[in-house]
């Protein structure tokens, strides 16, 4: 997750994923409906809350400025409940019942890195705007066609703003604390790999 605004980056996130999606002839269908997995309970729900907002007010305006081509896309969104395997058997929903032309979300690291697989298989594009882990983006950067896309800083550039901190305060002794979800763990995982090289460099 990132300390912008969820509202805001999703929002920005929406769009930009019709516009791909629609320029690779992804909307075709009859019916033009984008689906969301997000986290409306369990660890992460402020943040899929304010994703779920953002989503609302996201599809609201697009559809009063006309849609596309006159018509009007609908928002499919599912709770995830911050768990990995509620996470697939929404996006293999929205995929294989609700006929979505694409994905957003989720906000959990944990959760998007259970279902990124199923997205590209199904070669159907997925805006990831809040989960940070760096292995999202990483898996299928050298895919010939990579249908798994980010507006959020990843865990390891966030990290760094961090350590670069850390350094201008000269502190000797730092501490690390993360939550259970596969967000936190992720997080933990880079920022004890990149804590590793800054202390050994401050230790000589």
């Amino acid at each position: 997750m990132t300390g912008n605004s969820p509202t805001t980056g999703l929002r920005l996130g929406v769009i930009g994923l019709l516009l791909a999606a629609l320029v690779v002839g992804s909307a075709a269908a009859a019916e033009l409906k984008i689906g969301f997995t997000l986290s409306l309970t369990g660890g992460t729900d402020d943040y899929g809350k304010g994703a779920r907002m953002g989503a609302d007010l996201a599809i609201k305006e697009y559809n009063d400025r006309g849609g596309y081509k006159g018509q009007k896309i609908e928002a499919v969104i599912y709770d995830d409940e911050t768990k990995p395997a509620k996470g697939v058997e929404n996006v293999t929903r929205l995929i294989t019942r609700d006929k979505v032309f694409a994905i957003v979300g989720p906000v959990n690291s944990g959760v998007a890195l259970a279902i990124i697989d199923i997205a590209q298989k199904n070669q159907v594009p997925l805006m990831d705007t809040i989960a940070t882990a760096e292995q999202i983006i990483e898996r299928y950067q050298s895919a010939p066609k990579n249908y798994i896309f980010r507006v959020s800083l990843n865990d390891g550039i966030q990290t760094s703003f961090m350590i670069n901190y850390i350094k201008s305060r000269k502190y000797q002794r730092i501490g690390l604390m993360h939550d259970s979800t596969g967000w936190g763990q992720s997080r933990r995982d880079t920022a004890v790999r990149l804590l590793k090289g800054f202390l050994t460099g401050i230790c000589g």
